[in-house]
């Protein structure tokens, strides 16, 4: 196979993968390509006049003198000027003007040659006119920009630089937060303040508040009990590590001296429940020698007294009926 510019011999390719090349190289491509355009042209002006039956004009080939320099040129009979550059001299009335009669305008100052033998001025000031009565052009009146306006800052009033509308800052935007808060609440209807006594759950204290949620009569018994139910939490912990060595340990309660079930379940009253002797409210710690097993009615009933309750008090509990 050629090549379609130059007919040189292709290189043999291997595999049928793709369309084989059509040209050598790169030049041969591009030149391959526009002769192939200029032969389509040529096709589509022969199919034009093979099939154009408008009658044409005979073209007279005659000899004029430019209507910009006067120079003597052979072209055709519509033809002004011998130059495209005395055609751009001239002006685009030149189509309009022939040497018979050009004219200058006779407005003072003007040197604009007349483009209408029927007219003494030129098509600028025909145009004035026109457009606005006059041969001369409206003065336009300068319009001053206005002084910027000066802005304060709704808060501290300093003077705020351009481009800022209200406030100079974030505190003083801060501030306007809060003022509009303020005013925002004196407006608002307050509703009817009502008192409710209350027992603090931390010290037992009888206590009146208007908040039906509030629970401790004082800041410093809510961090209390917060913190005893951290530590609570932390004991429940331990208790749950050592329950299995005190099983094998405590084989009946300390408090009735009778035998624990272990096979009981919770919430039976005569189920095992670990107990400590000095109690967690008086700083008994979750240790293995501070835990003894218990019924859970003897525990209930002790609740959080010292490890000598049951020597100053008679058990009613525990009893086989």
């Amino acid at each position: 196979m050629n090549c379609r510019a130059c007919e040189s011999d292709l290189p043999r390719r291997t595999g049928n993968r793709g369309r084989p090349p059509l040209y050598c190289s790169a030049a041969c491509r591009e030149a391959g390509v526009r002769a192939y355009r200029q032969a389509h042209k040529d096709e589509v002006n022969a199919w034009r006049r093979a099939h154009d039956t408008r009658p044409r004009k005979a073209i007279e080939i005659v000899s004029g003198r430019c209507a910009h320099c006067g120079a003597e040129f052979i072209g055709r009979d519509t033809k002004k000027f011998c130059s495209k550059s005395c055609k751009s001299k001239f002006g685009a009335h030149a189509f309009y003007v022939t040497r018979a009669y050009q004219a200058v305008c006779d407005l003072d100052g003007c040197d604009r040659l007349i483009d209408k033998p029927s007219s003494a001025i030129c098509q600028t000031h025909r145009q004035r006119m026109r457009v606005h009565g006059s041969y001369e052009l409206p003065v336009r009146e300068v319009q001053l920009p206005e002084p910027r306006k000066i802005r304060y800052c709704v808060v501290c009033t300093s003077e705020l630089p351009k481009g800022v509308r209200s406030l100079c800052s974030d505190a003083c935007a801060l501030e306007r937060k809060r003022q509009l808060d303020r005013a925002y609440n004196a407006k608002r209807p307050k509703a009817e303040q009502v008192v409710i006594k209350r027992t603090c759950a931390a010290c037992s204290v009888v206590f009146e508040t208007i908040h039906a949620t509030q629970k401790y009569h004082t800041r410093h018994c809510g961090e209390r009990r917060s913190d005893q139910g951290k530590a609570r939490h932390k004991a429940g912990v331990k208790m749950r590590a050592l329950r299995l060595r005190l099983w094998t340990r405590d084989h009946s309660c300390y408090l009735c001296g009778q035998e624990i079930d272990y096979s009981i379940k919770y919430p039976d009253d005569m189920s095992p429940q670990p107990d400590h002797l000095t109690p967690f409210s008086m700083g008994g710690t979750t240790t293995l020698d501070n835990l003894a097993m218990t019924h859970k009615r003897c525990n209930q009933e002790k609740a959080d007294a010292d490890a000598t309750w049951w020597q100053r008090e008679a058990l009613s509990v525990c009893r086989v009926s």
